[in-house]
């Protein structure tokens, strides 16, 4: 594939969210859903993204946007560590339950 029609393909996202909202007037929570959907089929049949490096990238992204709308961008780093010896906790309780439960069920 030719340089131009890559460079064209890679705006096509930024022209999908411009025609949907400037042109067709449509909300934000209708359009940007879209705009994702085209990026995901571009990565993923042009340029050859993996399907699990997508989704990795999905979640990085929807943990920033999460952290950025309860204002916690920047910081996620702090809330990690905050919540890290609770998690080991409930980790090492779902883990022992689960023996437990195995050893009860397995016959």
């Amino acid at each position: 594939m030719s340089l131009g029609v890559l460079a064209i393909l890679a705006l096509l996202p930024i022209i999908s969210v411009f025609g949907l909202i400037v042109l067709f007037k449509w909300p934000a929570t209708r359009a940007m859903p879209i705009a994702y959907l085209v990026t995901c089929f571009l990565a993923f049949s042009v340029w050859k993204v993996p399907f699990l490096q997508l989704a990795a990238a999905s979640i990085d992204g929807l943990l920033t946007a999460a952290s950025a709308v309860v204002g916690l961008l920047g910081r996620e780093g702090l809330l990690i560590r905050k919540t890290l010896i609770p998690m080991i906790y409930y980790l090492i309780v779902a883990a022992i339950i689960g023996i437990v439960m195995l050893q009860i069920f397995k016959t």
